[in-house]
């Protein structure tokens, strides 16, 4: 496929085959020992290779930014903002008005 489709297509096809599992994997993935991370890589590396339809040693930085694909360890790092993001954006600002309760305790007691 990479001899006839486009980086746009080869793009596409690498997001909707590859990194959605890469994404779903992510919970369980992110805090594995790099025994199990390491093949993760490895063939994420291979993948956009094919993707930039690059030799098998090339090196992989620079393919990652020319074709703007994440590399697994910065997915790992954008899933934990993420999180991080969405879980303050229920926090709200704590205080601690006078309730009518509050005021009843505390005069009678």
């Amino acid at each position: 496929m990479k001899k006839v489709a486009s980086l746009q297509v080869l793009r596409m096809v690498y997001f909707a085959l590859v990194q959605s599992i890469l994404l779903y994997g992510l919970p369980a993935w992110g805090s594995a020992y790099p025994t199990i991370i390491e093949p993760i890589v490895r063939t994420q590396k291979m993948l956009v290779r094919a993707v930039a339809n690059e030799r098998y040693r090339a090196h992989t930085s620079p393919l990652f930014r020319r074709t703007n694909i994440m590399k697994f360890v910065d997915l790992k790092k954008a899933s934990c903002v993420r999180q991080i993001i969405k879980e303050n954006s229920f926090i709200r600002p704590q205080h601690d008005p006078p309730t009518r309760f509050q005021y009843f305790v505390y005069n009678i007691v």
